[in-house]
């Protein structure tokens, strides 16, 4: 069931009770479940298996309503999926649990992570999580919160996190259970490395671009024993150039060829390699005349254009 723009769905009186599956799209954030209401003080999903919320945001034209006072129950809940672009998931600051579920799903940002009391999430089977850093400057309280997180479930499938603001990127401390990142800007050799060392779980790892200064070489800096990454891609994700340089002199392409040259040595489970602007016949030629002494440069895809 959607909303599309509107504040209020019209849709009839549902009795909670007997509901097995649910899914809302567009939800105000200050939607007040009337149709479902049973009581003053609570709504309760007694029956229900699966539920799916996905919240919008609000205009700033249109400042949020209070919410009446009202919590959910849902004591059988066994799937969960919860998306929300702002800084607040309702669905579950307002609601009870059962004491596990067997999967969750969160997509949003990652200020909903670090504002979550754990303490109301039910203890999950399988949990997967695809969030959104708008500010990278305290990356280390990022990466707390969704270790936090991750400790209440058995098991992590997909662990993904977007990066938009690279700025002054500082990472410290480690991340066991982050398997994608995603860069949306170019983004220091330097922090690439710290990124790999902090996330040994790593397998894809996606960025808009790499600068390299060849005043602070990378060498010897050094990676992981066991890195798990299987992809890495450096591609723009606009129709602009990818940034494997600056224009300023600091940054060199060379440098970065030089970059790219050291983490195909250094991730022996890579299989894909895929950029745009390095230029194909340095890296293809480092890769035969290290065959011999790093034989995993065998088993990568070298999809170079």
């Amino acid at each position: 069931m959607g909303f599309g723009t509107v504040r209020v769905c019209q849709m009839p009186s549902v009795t909670a009770t007997t509901l097995v599956s649910l899914s809302l799209s567009s939800v105000p954030l200050d939607y007040e479940w009337l149709p479902f209401a049973d009581s003053t003080n609570y709504i309760n999903f007694s029956s229900l298996r699966a539920l799916s919320v996905s919240y919008r945001s609000v205009h700033p034209s249109l400042p949020l309503s209070p919410a009446r006072a009202c919590t959910l129950r849902f004591p059988m809940i066994e799937h969960l999926h919860v998306m929300a672009p702002s800084t607040w998931y309702p669905i579950i600051k307002c609601s009870e649990f059962p004491l596990k579920t067997r999967n969750m799903h969160i997509d949003g940002a990652i200020a909903l992570i670090q504002q979550l009391d754990h303490e109301q999430l039910p203890r999950i089977g399988l949990l997967s999580l695809n969030l959104i850093c708008d500010d990278s400057h305290d990356m280390s309280t990022a990466l707390d919160a969704i270790s936090d997180i991750c400790r209440r479930a058995s098991y992590t499938s997909t662990v993904r996190l977007e990066v938009f603001n690279t700025s002054d990127i500082v990472v410290t401390g480690t991340c066991p259970f982050i398997t994608e990142v995603d860069i949306k800007a170019p983004v220091a050799a330097r922090t690439v490395l710290a990124i790999i060392r902090a996330m040994p779980k790593l397998v894809r790892l996606e960025l808009a671009g790499i600068l390299c200064s060849p005043q602070h070489p990378i060498f010897p800096l050094s990676l992981p024993a066991i890195s798990h990454i299987r992809m890495l891609s450096i591609i723009q994700h606009t129709c602009e150039p990818t940034r494997l340089h600056h224009s300023n002199n600091n940054y060199s392409q060379d440098s970065c060829v030089a970059f790219v040259q050291f983490l195909l040595l250094h991730l022996p489970r890579l299989s894909v390699l895929y950029t745009r602007q390095i230029s194909d016949a340095p890296i293809r030629t480092f890769a035969r005349m290290q065959i011999l002494e790093y034989p995993h440069l065998a088993n990568i895809e070298l999809n170079l254009k």
